[in-house]
């Protein structure tokens, strides 16, 4: 069974429907089952800038370089919140 060595997921925090602007998106860096680092970064409400905003995180990142698998909770990032 393999590894997944260098992997970070990414998971947008919570929001009301109310709310106008950024929004935080937390990426959790793991080697192994030891965690690694966390990104912060914002995305527009509904994910306008949102692939655009990650990949700025990832690559600013000092982890990068050693990144083999990039996870997303969802679909959508900021987006599609409930009413």
């Amino acid at each position: 069974m393999s590894k997944l060595n260098h992997v970070i997921a990414f998971d947008d925090a919570p929001f009301s429907s109310t709310h106008r602007g950024g929004v935080a998106v937390v990426g959790a860096i793991y080697a192994d089952r030891r965690l690694e680092g966390v990104l912060l970064t914002k995305v527009r409400r509904d994910g306008a800038n949102a692939t655009a905003a990650l990949a700025k995180a990832v690559l600013g990142s000092r982890h990068y370089r050693h990144l083999r698998l990039i996870m997303l909770q969802g679909i959508a990032l900021a987006g599609l919140q409930r009413r």
